[in-house]
């Protein structure tokens, strides 16, 4: 299944999407993976969940706590 390997800044949401669009359609997104709670690795992840709304957050037990109080949904 697709998944999003890191969703960039909040300011570059919208070309990121543009760019995934001519691959694949960002609603078809499964999994958006990050390594760590920074802007450049997750401050679009809201966006994108709001696009991809089957999307699921994969992430490490490091950044579960911030990303638990930022995202949108689990």
């Amino acid at each position: 299944q697709p998944a999003l390997i890191h969703t960039g800044h909040n300011k570059t949401f919208d070309v990121v999407r543009e760019l995934v669009a001519t691959l694949i359609d960002p609603a078809s997104i499964r999994y958006i993976c990050f390594s760590h709670f920074e802007p450049d690795e997750c401050g679009s992840l809201n966006k994108w969940l709001e696009v991809a709304p089957n999307a699921v957050a994969c992430i490490n037990k490091i950044c579960e706590s911030s990303v638990k109080d930022f995202a949108i949904k689990p």
